[in-house]
């Protein structure tokens, strides 16, 4: 049986962990199983970058009192914004598979993505010039929460075995590379590769 072609809900995947002599079996999760999760997960809402970026913003205005360093902070957030939009349409007109791009669109890519680097450094340094204001730090809070919880009710739906664990405190309680190695594994059987769809 290859490990890599996911045949529908309930195919099963041995996943050694590198390094241990443990190993833990996954289950594909069926589409309504996972419908559910998501159904679950959106009573919680998590806020989007965008929310942070227009905290950020505000916390810009209300703590750098230098004009200069304020106006430069909010510029930069500004080119980031638009250098990732900027990527983002590229990737839409030619795609993620970069064997289908031709000369022109590796060349604007790679163009588009090192200017998006560029910015994301500079968004960076306006993030650390405030990285003492409450509201960004609650919004990360909130962030870090919800990418957990995400993991959490992966691991819950998708492990299987009389070791599996039943509820966020057995997860817990599991080795943290041991989830970390799981959840990568469990989010394959939810978005297969191109090789593996057309398998």
């Amino acid at each position: 049986m290859n490990d890599n072609i996911v045949t529908g809900g309930g195919h099963l995947v041995a996943v050694p962990i590198p390094g241990t002599d443990r190993t833990y079996t996954l289950r594909a999760p069926t589409f309504g199983e996972v419908g559910a999760m998501a159904a679950r997960q959106a009573g919680t809402p998590v806020p989007s970058d965008a929310i942070f970026v227009d905290a950020l913003r505000q916390a810009i205005r209300d703590t750098v009192t230098d004009p200069d360093a304020q106006k430069a902070h909010l510029a930069a957030i500004d080119a980031a914004e638009d250098a990732g939009d900027e990527l983002n349409s590229l990737y839409a007109v030619h795609g993620t598979d970069r064997t289908g791009w031709d000369a022109d669109a590796r060349a604007a890519i790679a163009a588009a993505d090192r200017a998006a680097s560029a910015a994301q450094r500079g968004r960076a340094r306006a993030e650390w010039a405030v990285r003492d204001a409450a509201p960004l730090a609650d919004l990360r809070r909130h962030q870090m929460q919800a990418g957990r919880r995400e993991q959490t009710d992966l691991l819950i739906l998708c492990l299987t075995g009389d070791d599996a664990p039943q509820d966020a405190a057995a997860v817990d309680a599991m080795p943290a590379g041991d989830v970390l190695v799981l959840y990568e594994r469990a989010m394959k059987l939810l978005r297969p590769d191109a090789a593996t769809e057309k398998n």
